[in-house]
């Protein structure tokens, strides 16, 4: 009897993490204005209460002193409270469809990954660096005519109070940005 029960529990788990992944928003280039992620193997998903006024995705191109700014941006509030925010920006880098791009320091001529945590307890801050967390963004789409930028994403952060690696995986937005 034990060999059945092994398989069935076997199934049951193997279902479980494959059904997982059926959250996360599709791969699309629409400007179906989506985002989601894995963090640490769990499912993140942009969703904002009505009464902070915050928009769970953000998209935009910008430029400051004539420097372009491209960032993409997820933001979470959880019923405790808390604000989590999963995403990256460029500065000084042109975005190009087709294009990866490496996640390092979020710095002039390069682009950097984010985790951001508000919560009663403290704030969280960490990013990717130039030697111990990278990552990578693949623009899959990017119109300035129609304003919609899609890609596939996924980097590391360490968190500098427990040196703890948070991983980001399975990366994916499709949103329209404003400019």
């Amino acid at each position: 009897m034990k060999p059945p029960f092994l398989i069935i529990a076997g199934c049951l788990i193997l279902s479980f993490f494959n059904s997982c992944n059926k959250d996360l928003p599709p791969a699309t280039t629409t400007g179906a204005n989506t985002f989601g992620c894995l963090i640490n193997g769990q499912i993140f998903s942009p969703k904002i209460s009505s009464l902070t006024g915050l928009r769970p995705i953000n998209c935009g191109l910008s430029s400051l002193n004539d420097t372009l700014i491209f960032s993409v941006y997820g933001t979470r509030e959880y019923e405790t409270g808390n604000v989590l925010t999963i995403g990256f920006e460029f500065i000084g880098v042109n975005p190009q469809q087709g294009d990866t791009y490496n996640l390092r320091s979020i710095k002039y001529g390069e682009g950097g990954g984010f985790y951001k945590s508000l919560a009663f307890s403290g704030n969280e801050y960490f990013t990717t660096s130039d030697t111990t967390t990278t990552g990578q963004l693949t623009l899959t789409r990017f119109d300035l005519t129609n304003r919609i930028a899609s890609g596939n994403f996924s980097f590391n952060v360490i968190d500098s109070t427990t040196s703890d690696t948070i991983k980001i995986t399975e990366g994916r937005f499709d949103s329209q940005f404003t400019y």
